[in-house]
This record gives C-alpha cells, structure tokens and sequence, in this order.
C-alpha cells in the first residue's frame, strides 16, 4: 500500500468514528432534549376543575405522617401542604392562598418550576399516585390572580 492510500483509510475509519459518535449524541440529546421543542403548554386545571382540585386536596387528608412540608425530605421552602390542601378541599380558597403565602412569597413562579420533591415523598405515592402538590400550587395562586 502507499502512503496515500493509508492515509485516505485512516481518515476514513476517523470520520465513520465520529459519525457514529454523533449519532450516539444525537440520539441521546433527542431523548433528553425532543427536536423540534414542543410548542404547547401544559393545560392547567381551571375553576371547570374544581371537582377534580377538591378531589385532589381531600386524597392528602388520607396520609399518615406527611413528609411532603419537612424540608429534608420534602418541600425546601417547608410550604404547609396539608394545610393548604384541606383549605382548598373544604372550598377556603382565600385562607389557602394566605397560608401558601405564609412560607413562599413567589407561588407564581415556584409552582411553575419546581421539580416537585414534594410529590416524590407523598406517603400516598407508595400505593397509588402521589397526590399532586405542585398542581394544586399553581391552581392557588392562579385563582388568586383571578379574583384579584
């Protein structure tokens, strides 16, 4: 063989390397990161869903020791979840308002961004789905923004 002709292999075998390499990246980056970015918003629940926010806040009445507010295991603003969730299942939608307020002074924007730890130390969470703490945040704050 000459020169030439190892060199041409060589950086053949380079490049199919380095495809392969982007294809893995890719192919890691479509699964963490979907191209094209989705374009929709998540559908927040409205005052149409006030059934379904009441039937949320009374499942974390059924919880035993609730892990979701200690800030160790939970919520690392320590918001008062079961407090603020049997407000809002017993319709005081103002009073759950003052005591998410009471421990959060920007529920508009955490509940938005949150990863929600909350949800993951949900006691309920063990046997059936946690109890959708973060949801009912933003549901809050937005009927607050709401009704003024």
């Amino acid at each position: 063989m000459e020169l030439g002709e190892r060199e041409r292999e060589r950086r053949e075998k380079k490049n199919k390397k380095l495809e392969r390499k982007k294809k893995r990246k890719l192919t890691f980056l479509s699964f963490s990161f979907p191209f094209p970015f989705p374009t929709r918003q998540a559908r927040l629940p409205g005052a149409e869903d006030a059934d379904q926010l009441a039937t949320q806040s009374a499942r974390c009445m059924n919880c035993g020791t609730p892990f979701c507010h200690q800030t160790a295991t939970g919520c690392p603003l320590g918001n008062k979840v079961p407090e603020f969730n049997a407000l809002v299942a017993a319709g005081q939608w103002r009073d759950a308002l003052d005591r998410l307020l009471e421990t959060n002074n920007f529920p508009e924007f955490t509940g938005r961004v949150c990863p929600a730890p909350c949800e993951g130390s949900c006691v309920l969470g063990i046997n059936e789905p946690p109890v959708t703490i973060k949801t009912m945040e933003v549901s809050i704050i937005d009927r607050a923004f709401e009704e003024g």
